[in-house]
């Protein structure tokens, strides 16, 4: 059956209603509440304790943010994702290992408790590293207790851990305005390590740098600046000694011959 353009019509018109109608709804989409008790927030840089938490409307509790490698070289700070539902603060000044988190009940619902770390020549690193439930009625004990028949966990024996030793540190390098530096570190053994760099250009406070290996390659650079990275073990971490990359101005035309 062929339809006409009158037969359309009617079709067009609902879609241009829906799509109107749809741009009057929220832009963050709803999460629902078994989406938010089984999430997990195990790979950020920062743990909450306790990771879930219900409080009545007007309610105050207070957690406790921590991070995973101490302590910490920038300042970390502690929010909610929606002050609507929940107002969360807190703050890990750089040399610090935790804070407290106040948290308030403001309205019913759910809303992320998450971190921002200054990050270098991008938008600030954040993380989602709780959940917050909100409700109507009152509630004693805002983390619900650990039932009497849980079975004991037992943690596993951890292996020997040893703080890790630099065996080449990053190097201090030359480029021009507007190139990429390559940075690499390379500690002594073969465990696990985990890597932070970190990026200062001259005059400016220091940043985080987007890169969890051994090898940083900067964004374009147009001043001189300090890269450094944090090697850390399961137990312990090193920091290495800043390399300057400096940054030479763009050689004109006249120069080159």
């Amino acid at each position: 059956m062929t339809l006409s353009m009158a037969n359309y019509l009617p079709i067009l018109l609902s879609c241009a209603a829906i799509i109107g109608c749809r741009a009057e709804l929220p832009t963050e989409p709803v999460t629902r509440q078994a989406d938010l008790v089984s999430a997990s927030f195990d790979d950020g840089g920062a743990t909450l304790r306790p990771q879930l938490i219900t409080i009545a409307v007007g309610q105050t509790y207070t957690a406790t943010a921590a991070v995973k490698y101490s302590p910490a070289l920038l300042p970390w700070t502690i929010s909610s994702s929606n002050p609507g539902v929940a107002i969360a603060e807190g703050y890990i000044p750089a040399g610090s290992s935790s804070s407290a988190v106040v948290i308030r009940g403001v309205s019913p619902g759910h809303a992320y408790v998450r971190y921002s770390v200054p990050s270098f020549g991008r938008a600030n690193n954040s993380y989602d590293i709780g959940v917050i439930t909100v409700t109507e009625g009152p509630i004693e004990n805002p983390v619900p207790p650990v039932p009497p028949d849980s079975p004991t966990v037992v943690p596993p024996v951890q292996p020997p851990c040893s703080a890790p030793t630099i065996s080449f540190p990053p190097q201090n390098q030359t480029v021009r305005a507007g190139q990429r530096a390559t940075l690499k570190v390379q500690p002594a053994g073969a465990p696990s390590y985990a890597y932070q760099w970190f990026a200062q250009e001259l005059g400016s406070p220091a940043v985080m740098a987007a890169s969890h290996t051994e090898v940083l390659v900067t964004e374009p650079l147009f001043r001189s600046s300090r890269f450094w990275v944090r090697v850390s073990s399961p137990c312990s971490s090193v920091v290495t000694d800043p390399a300057l990359i400096t940054v030479l101005p763009v050689r004109s035309r006249a120069s080159r011959r």
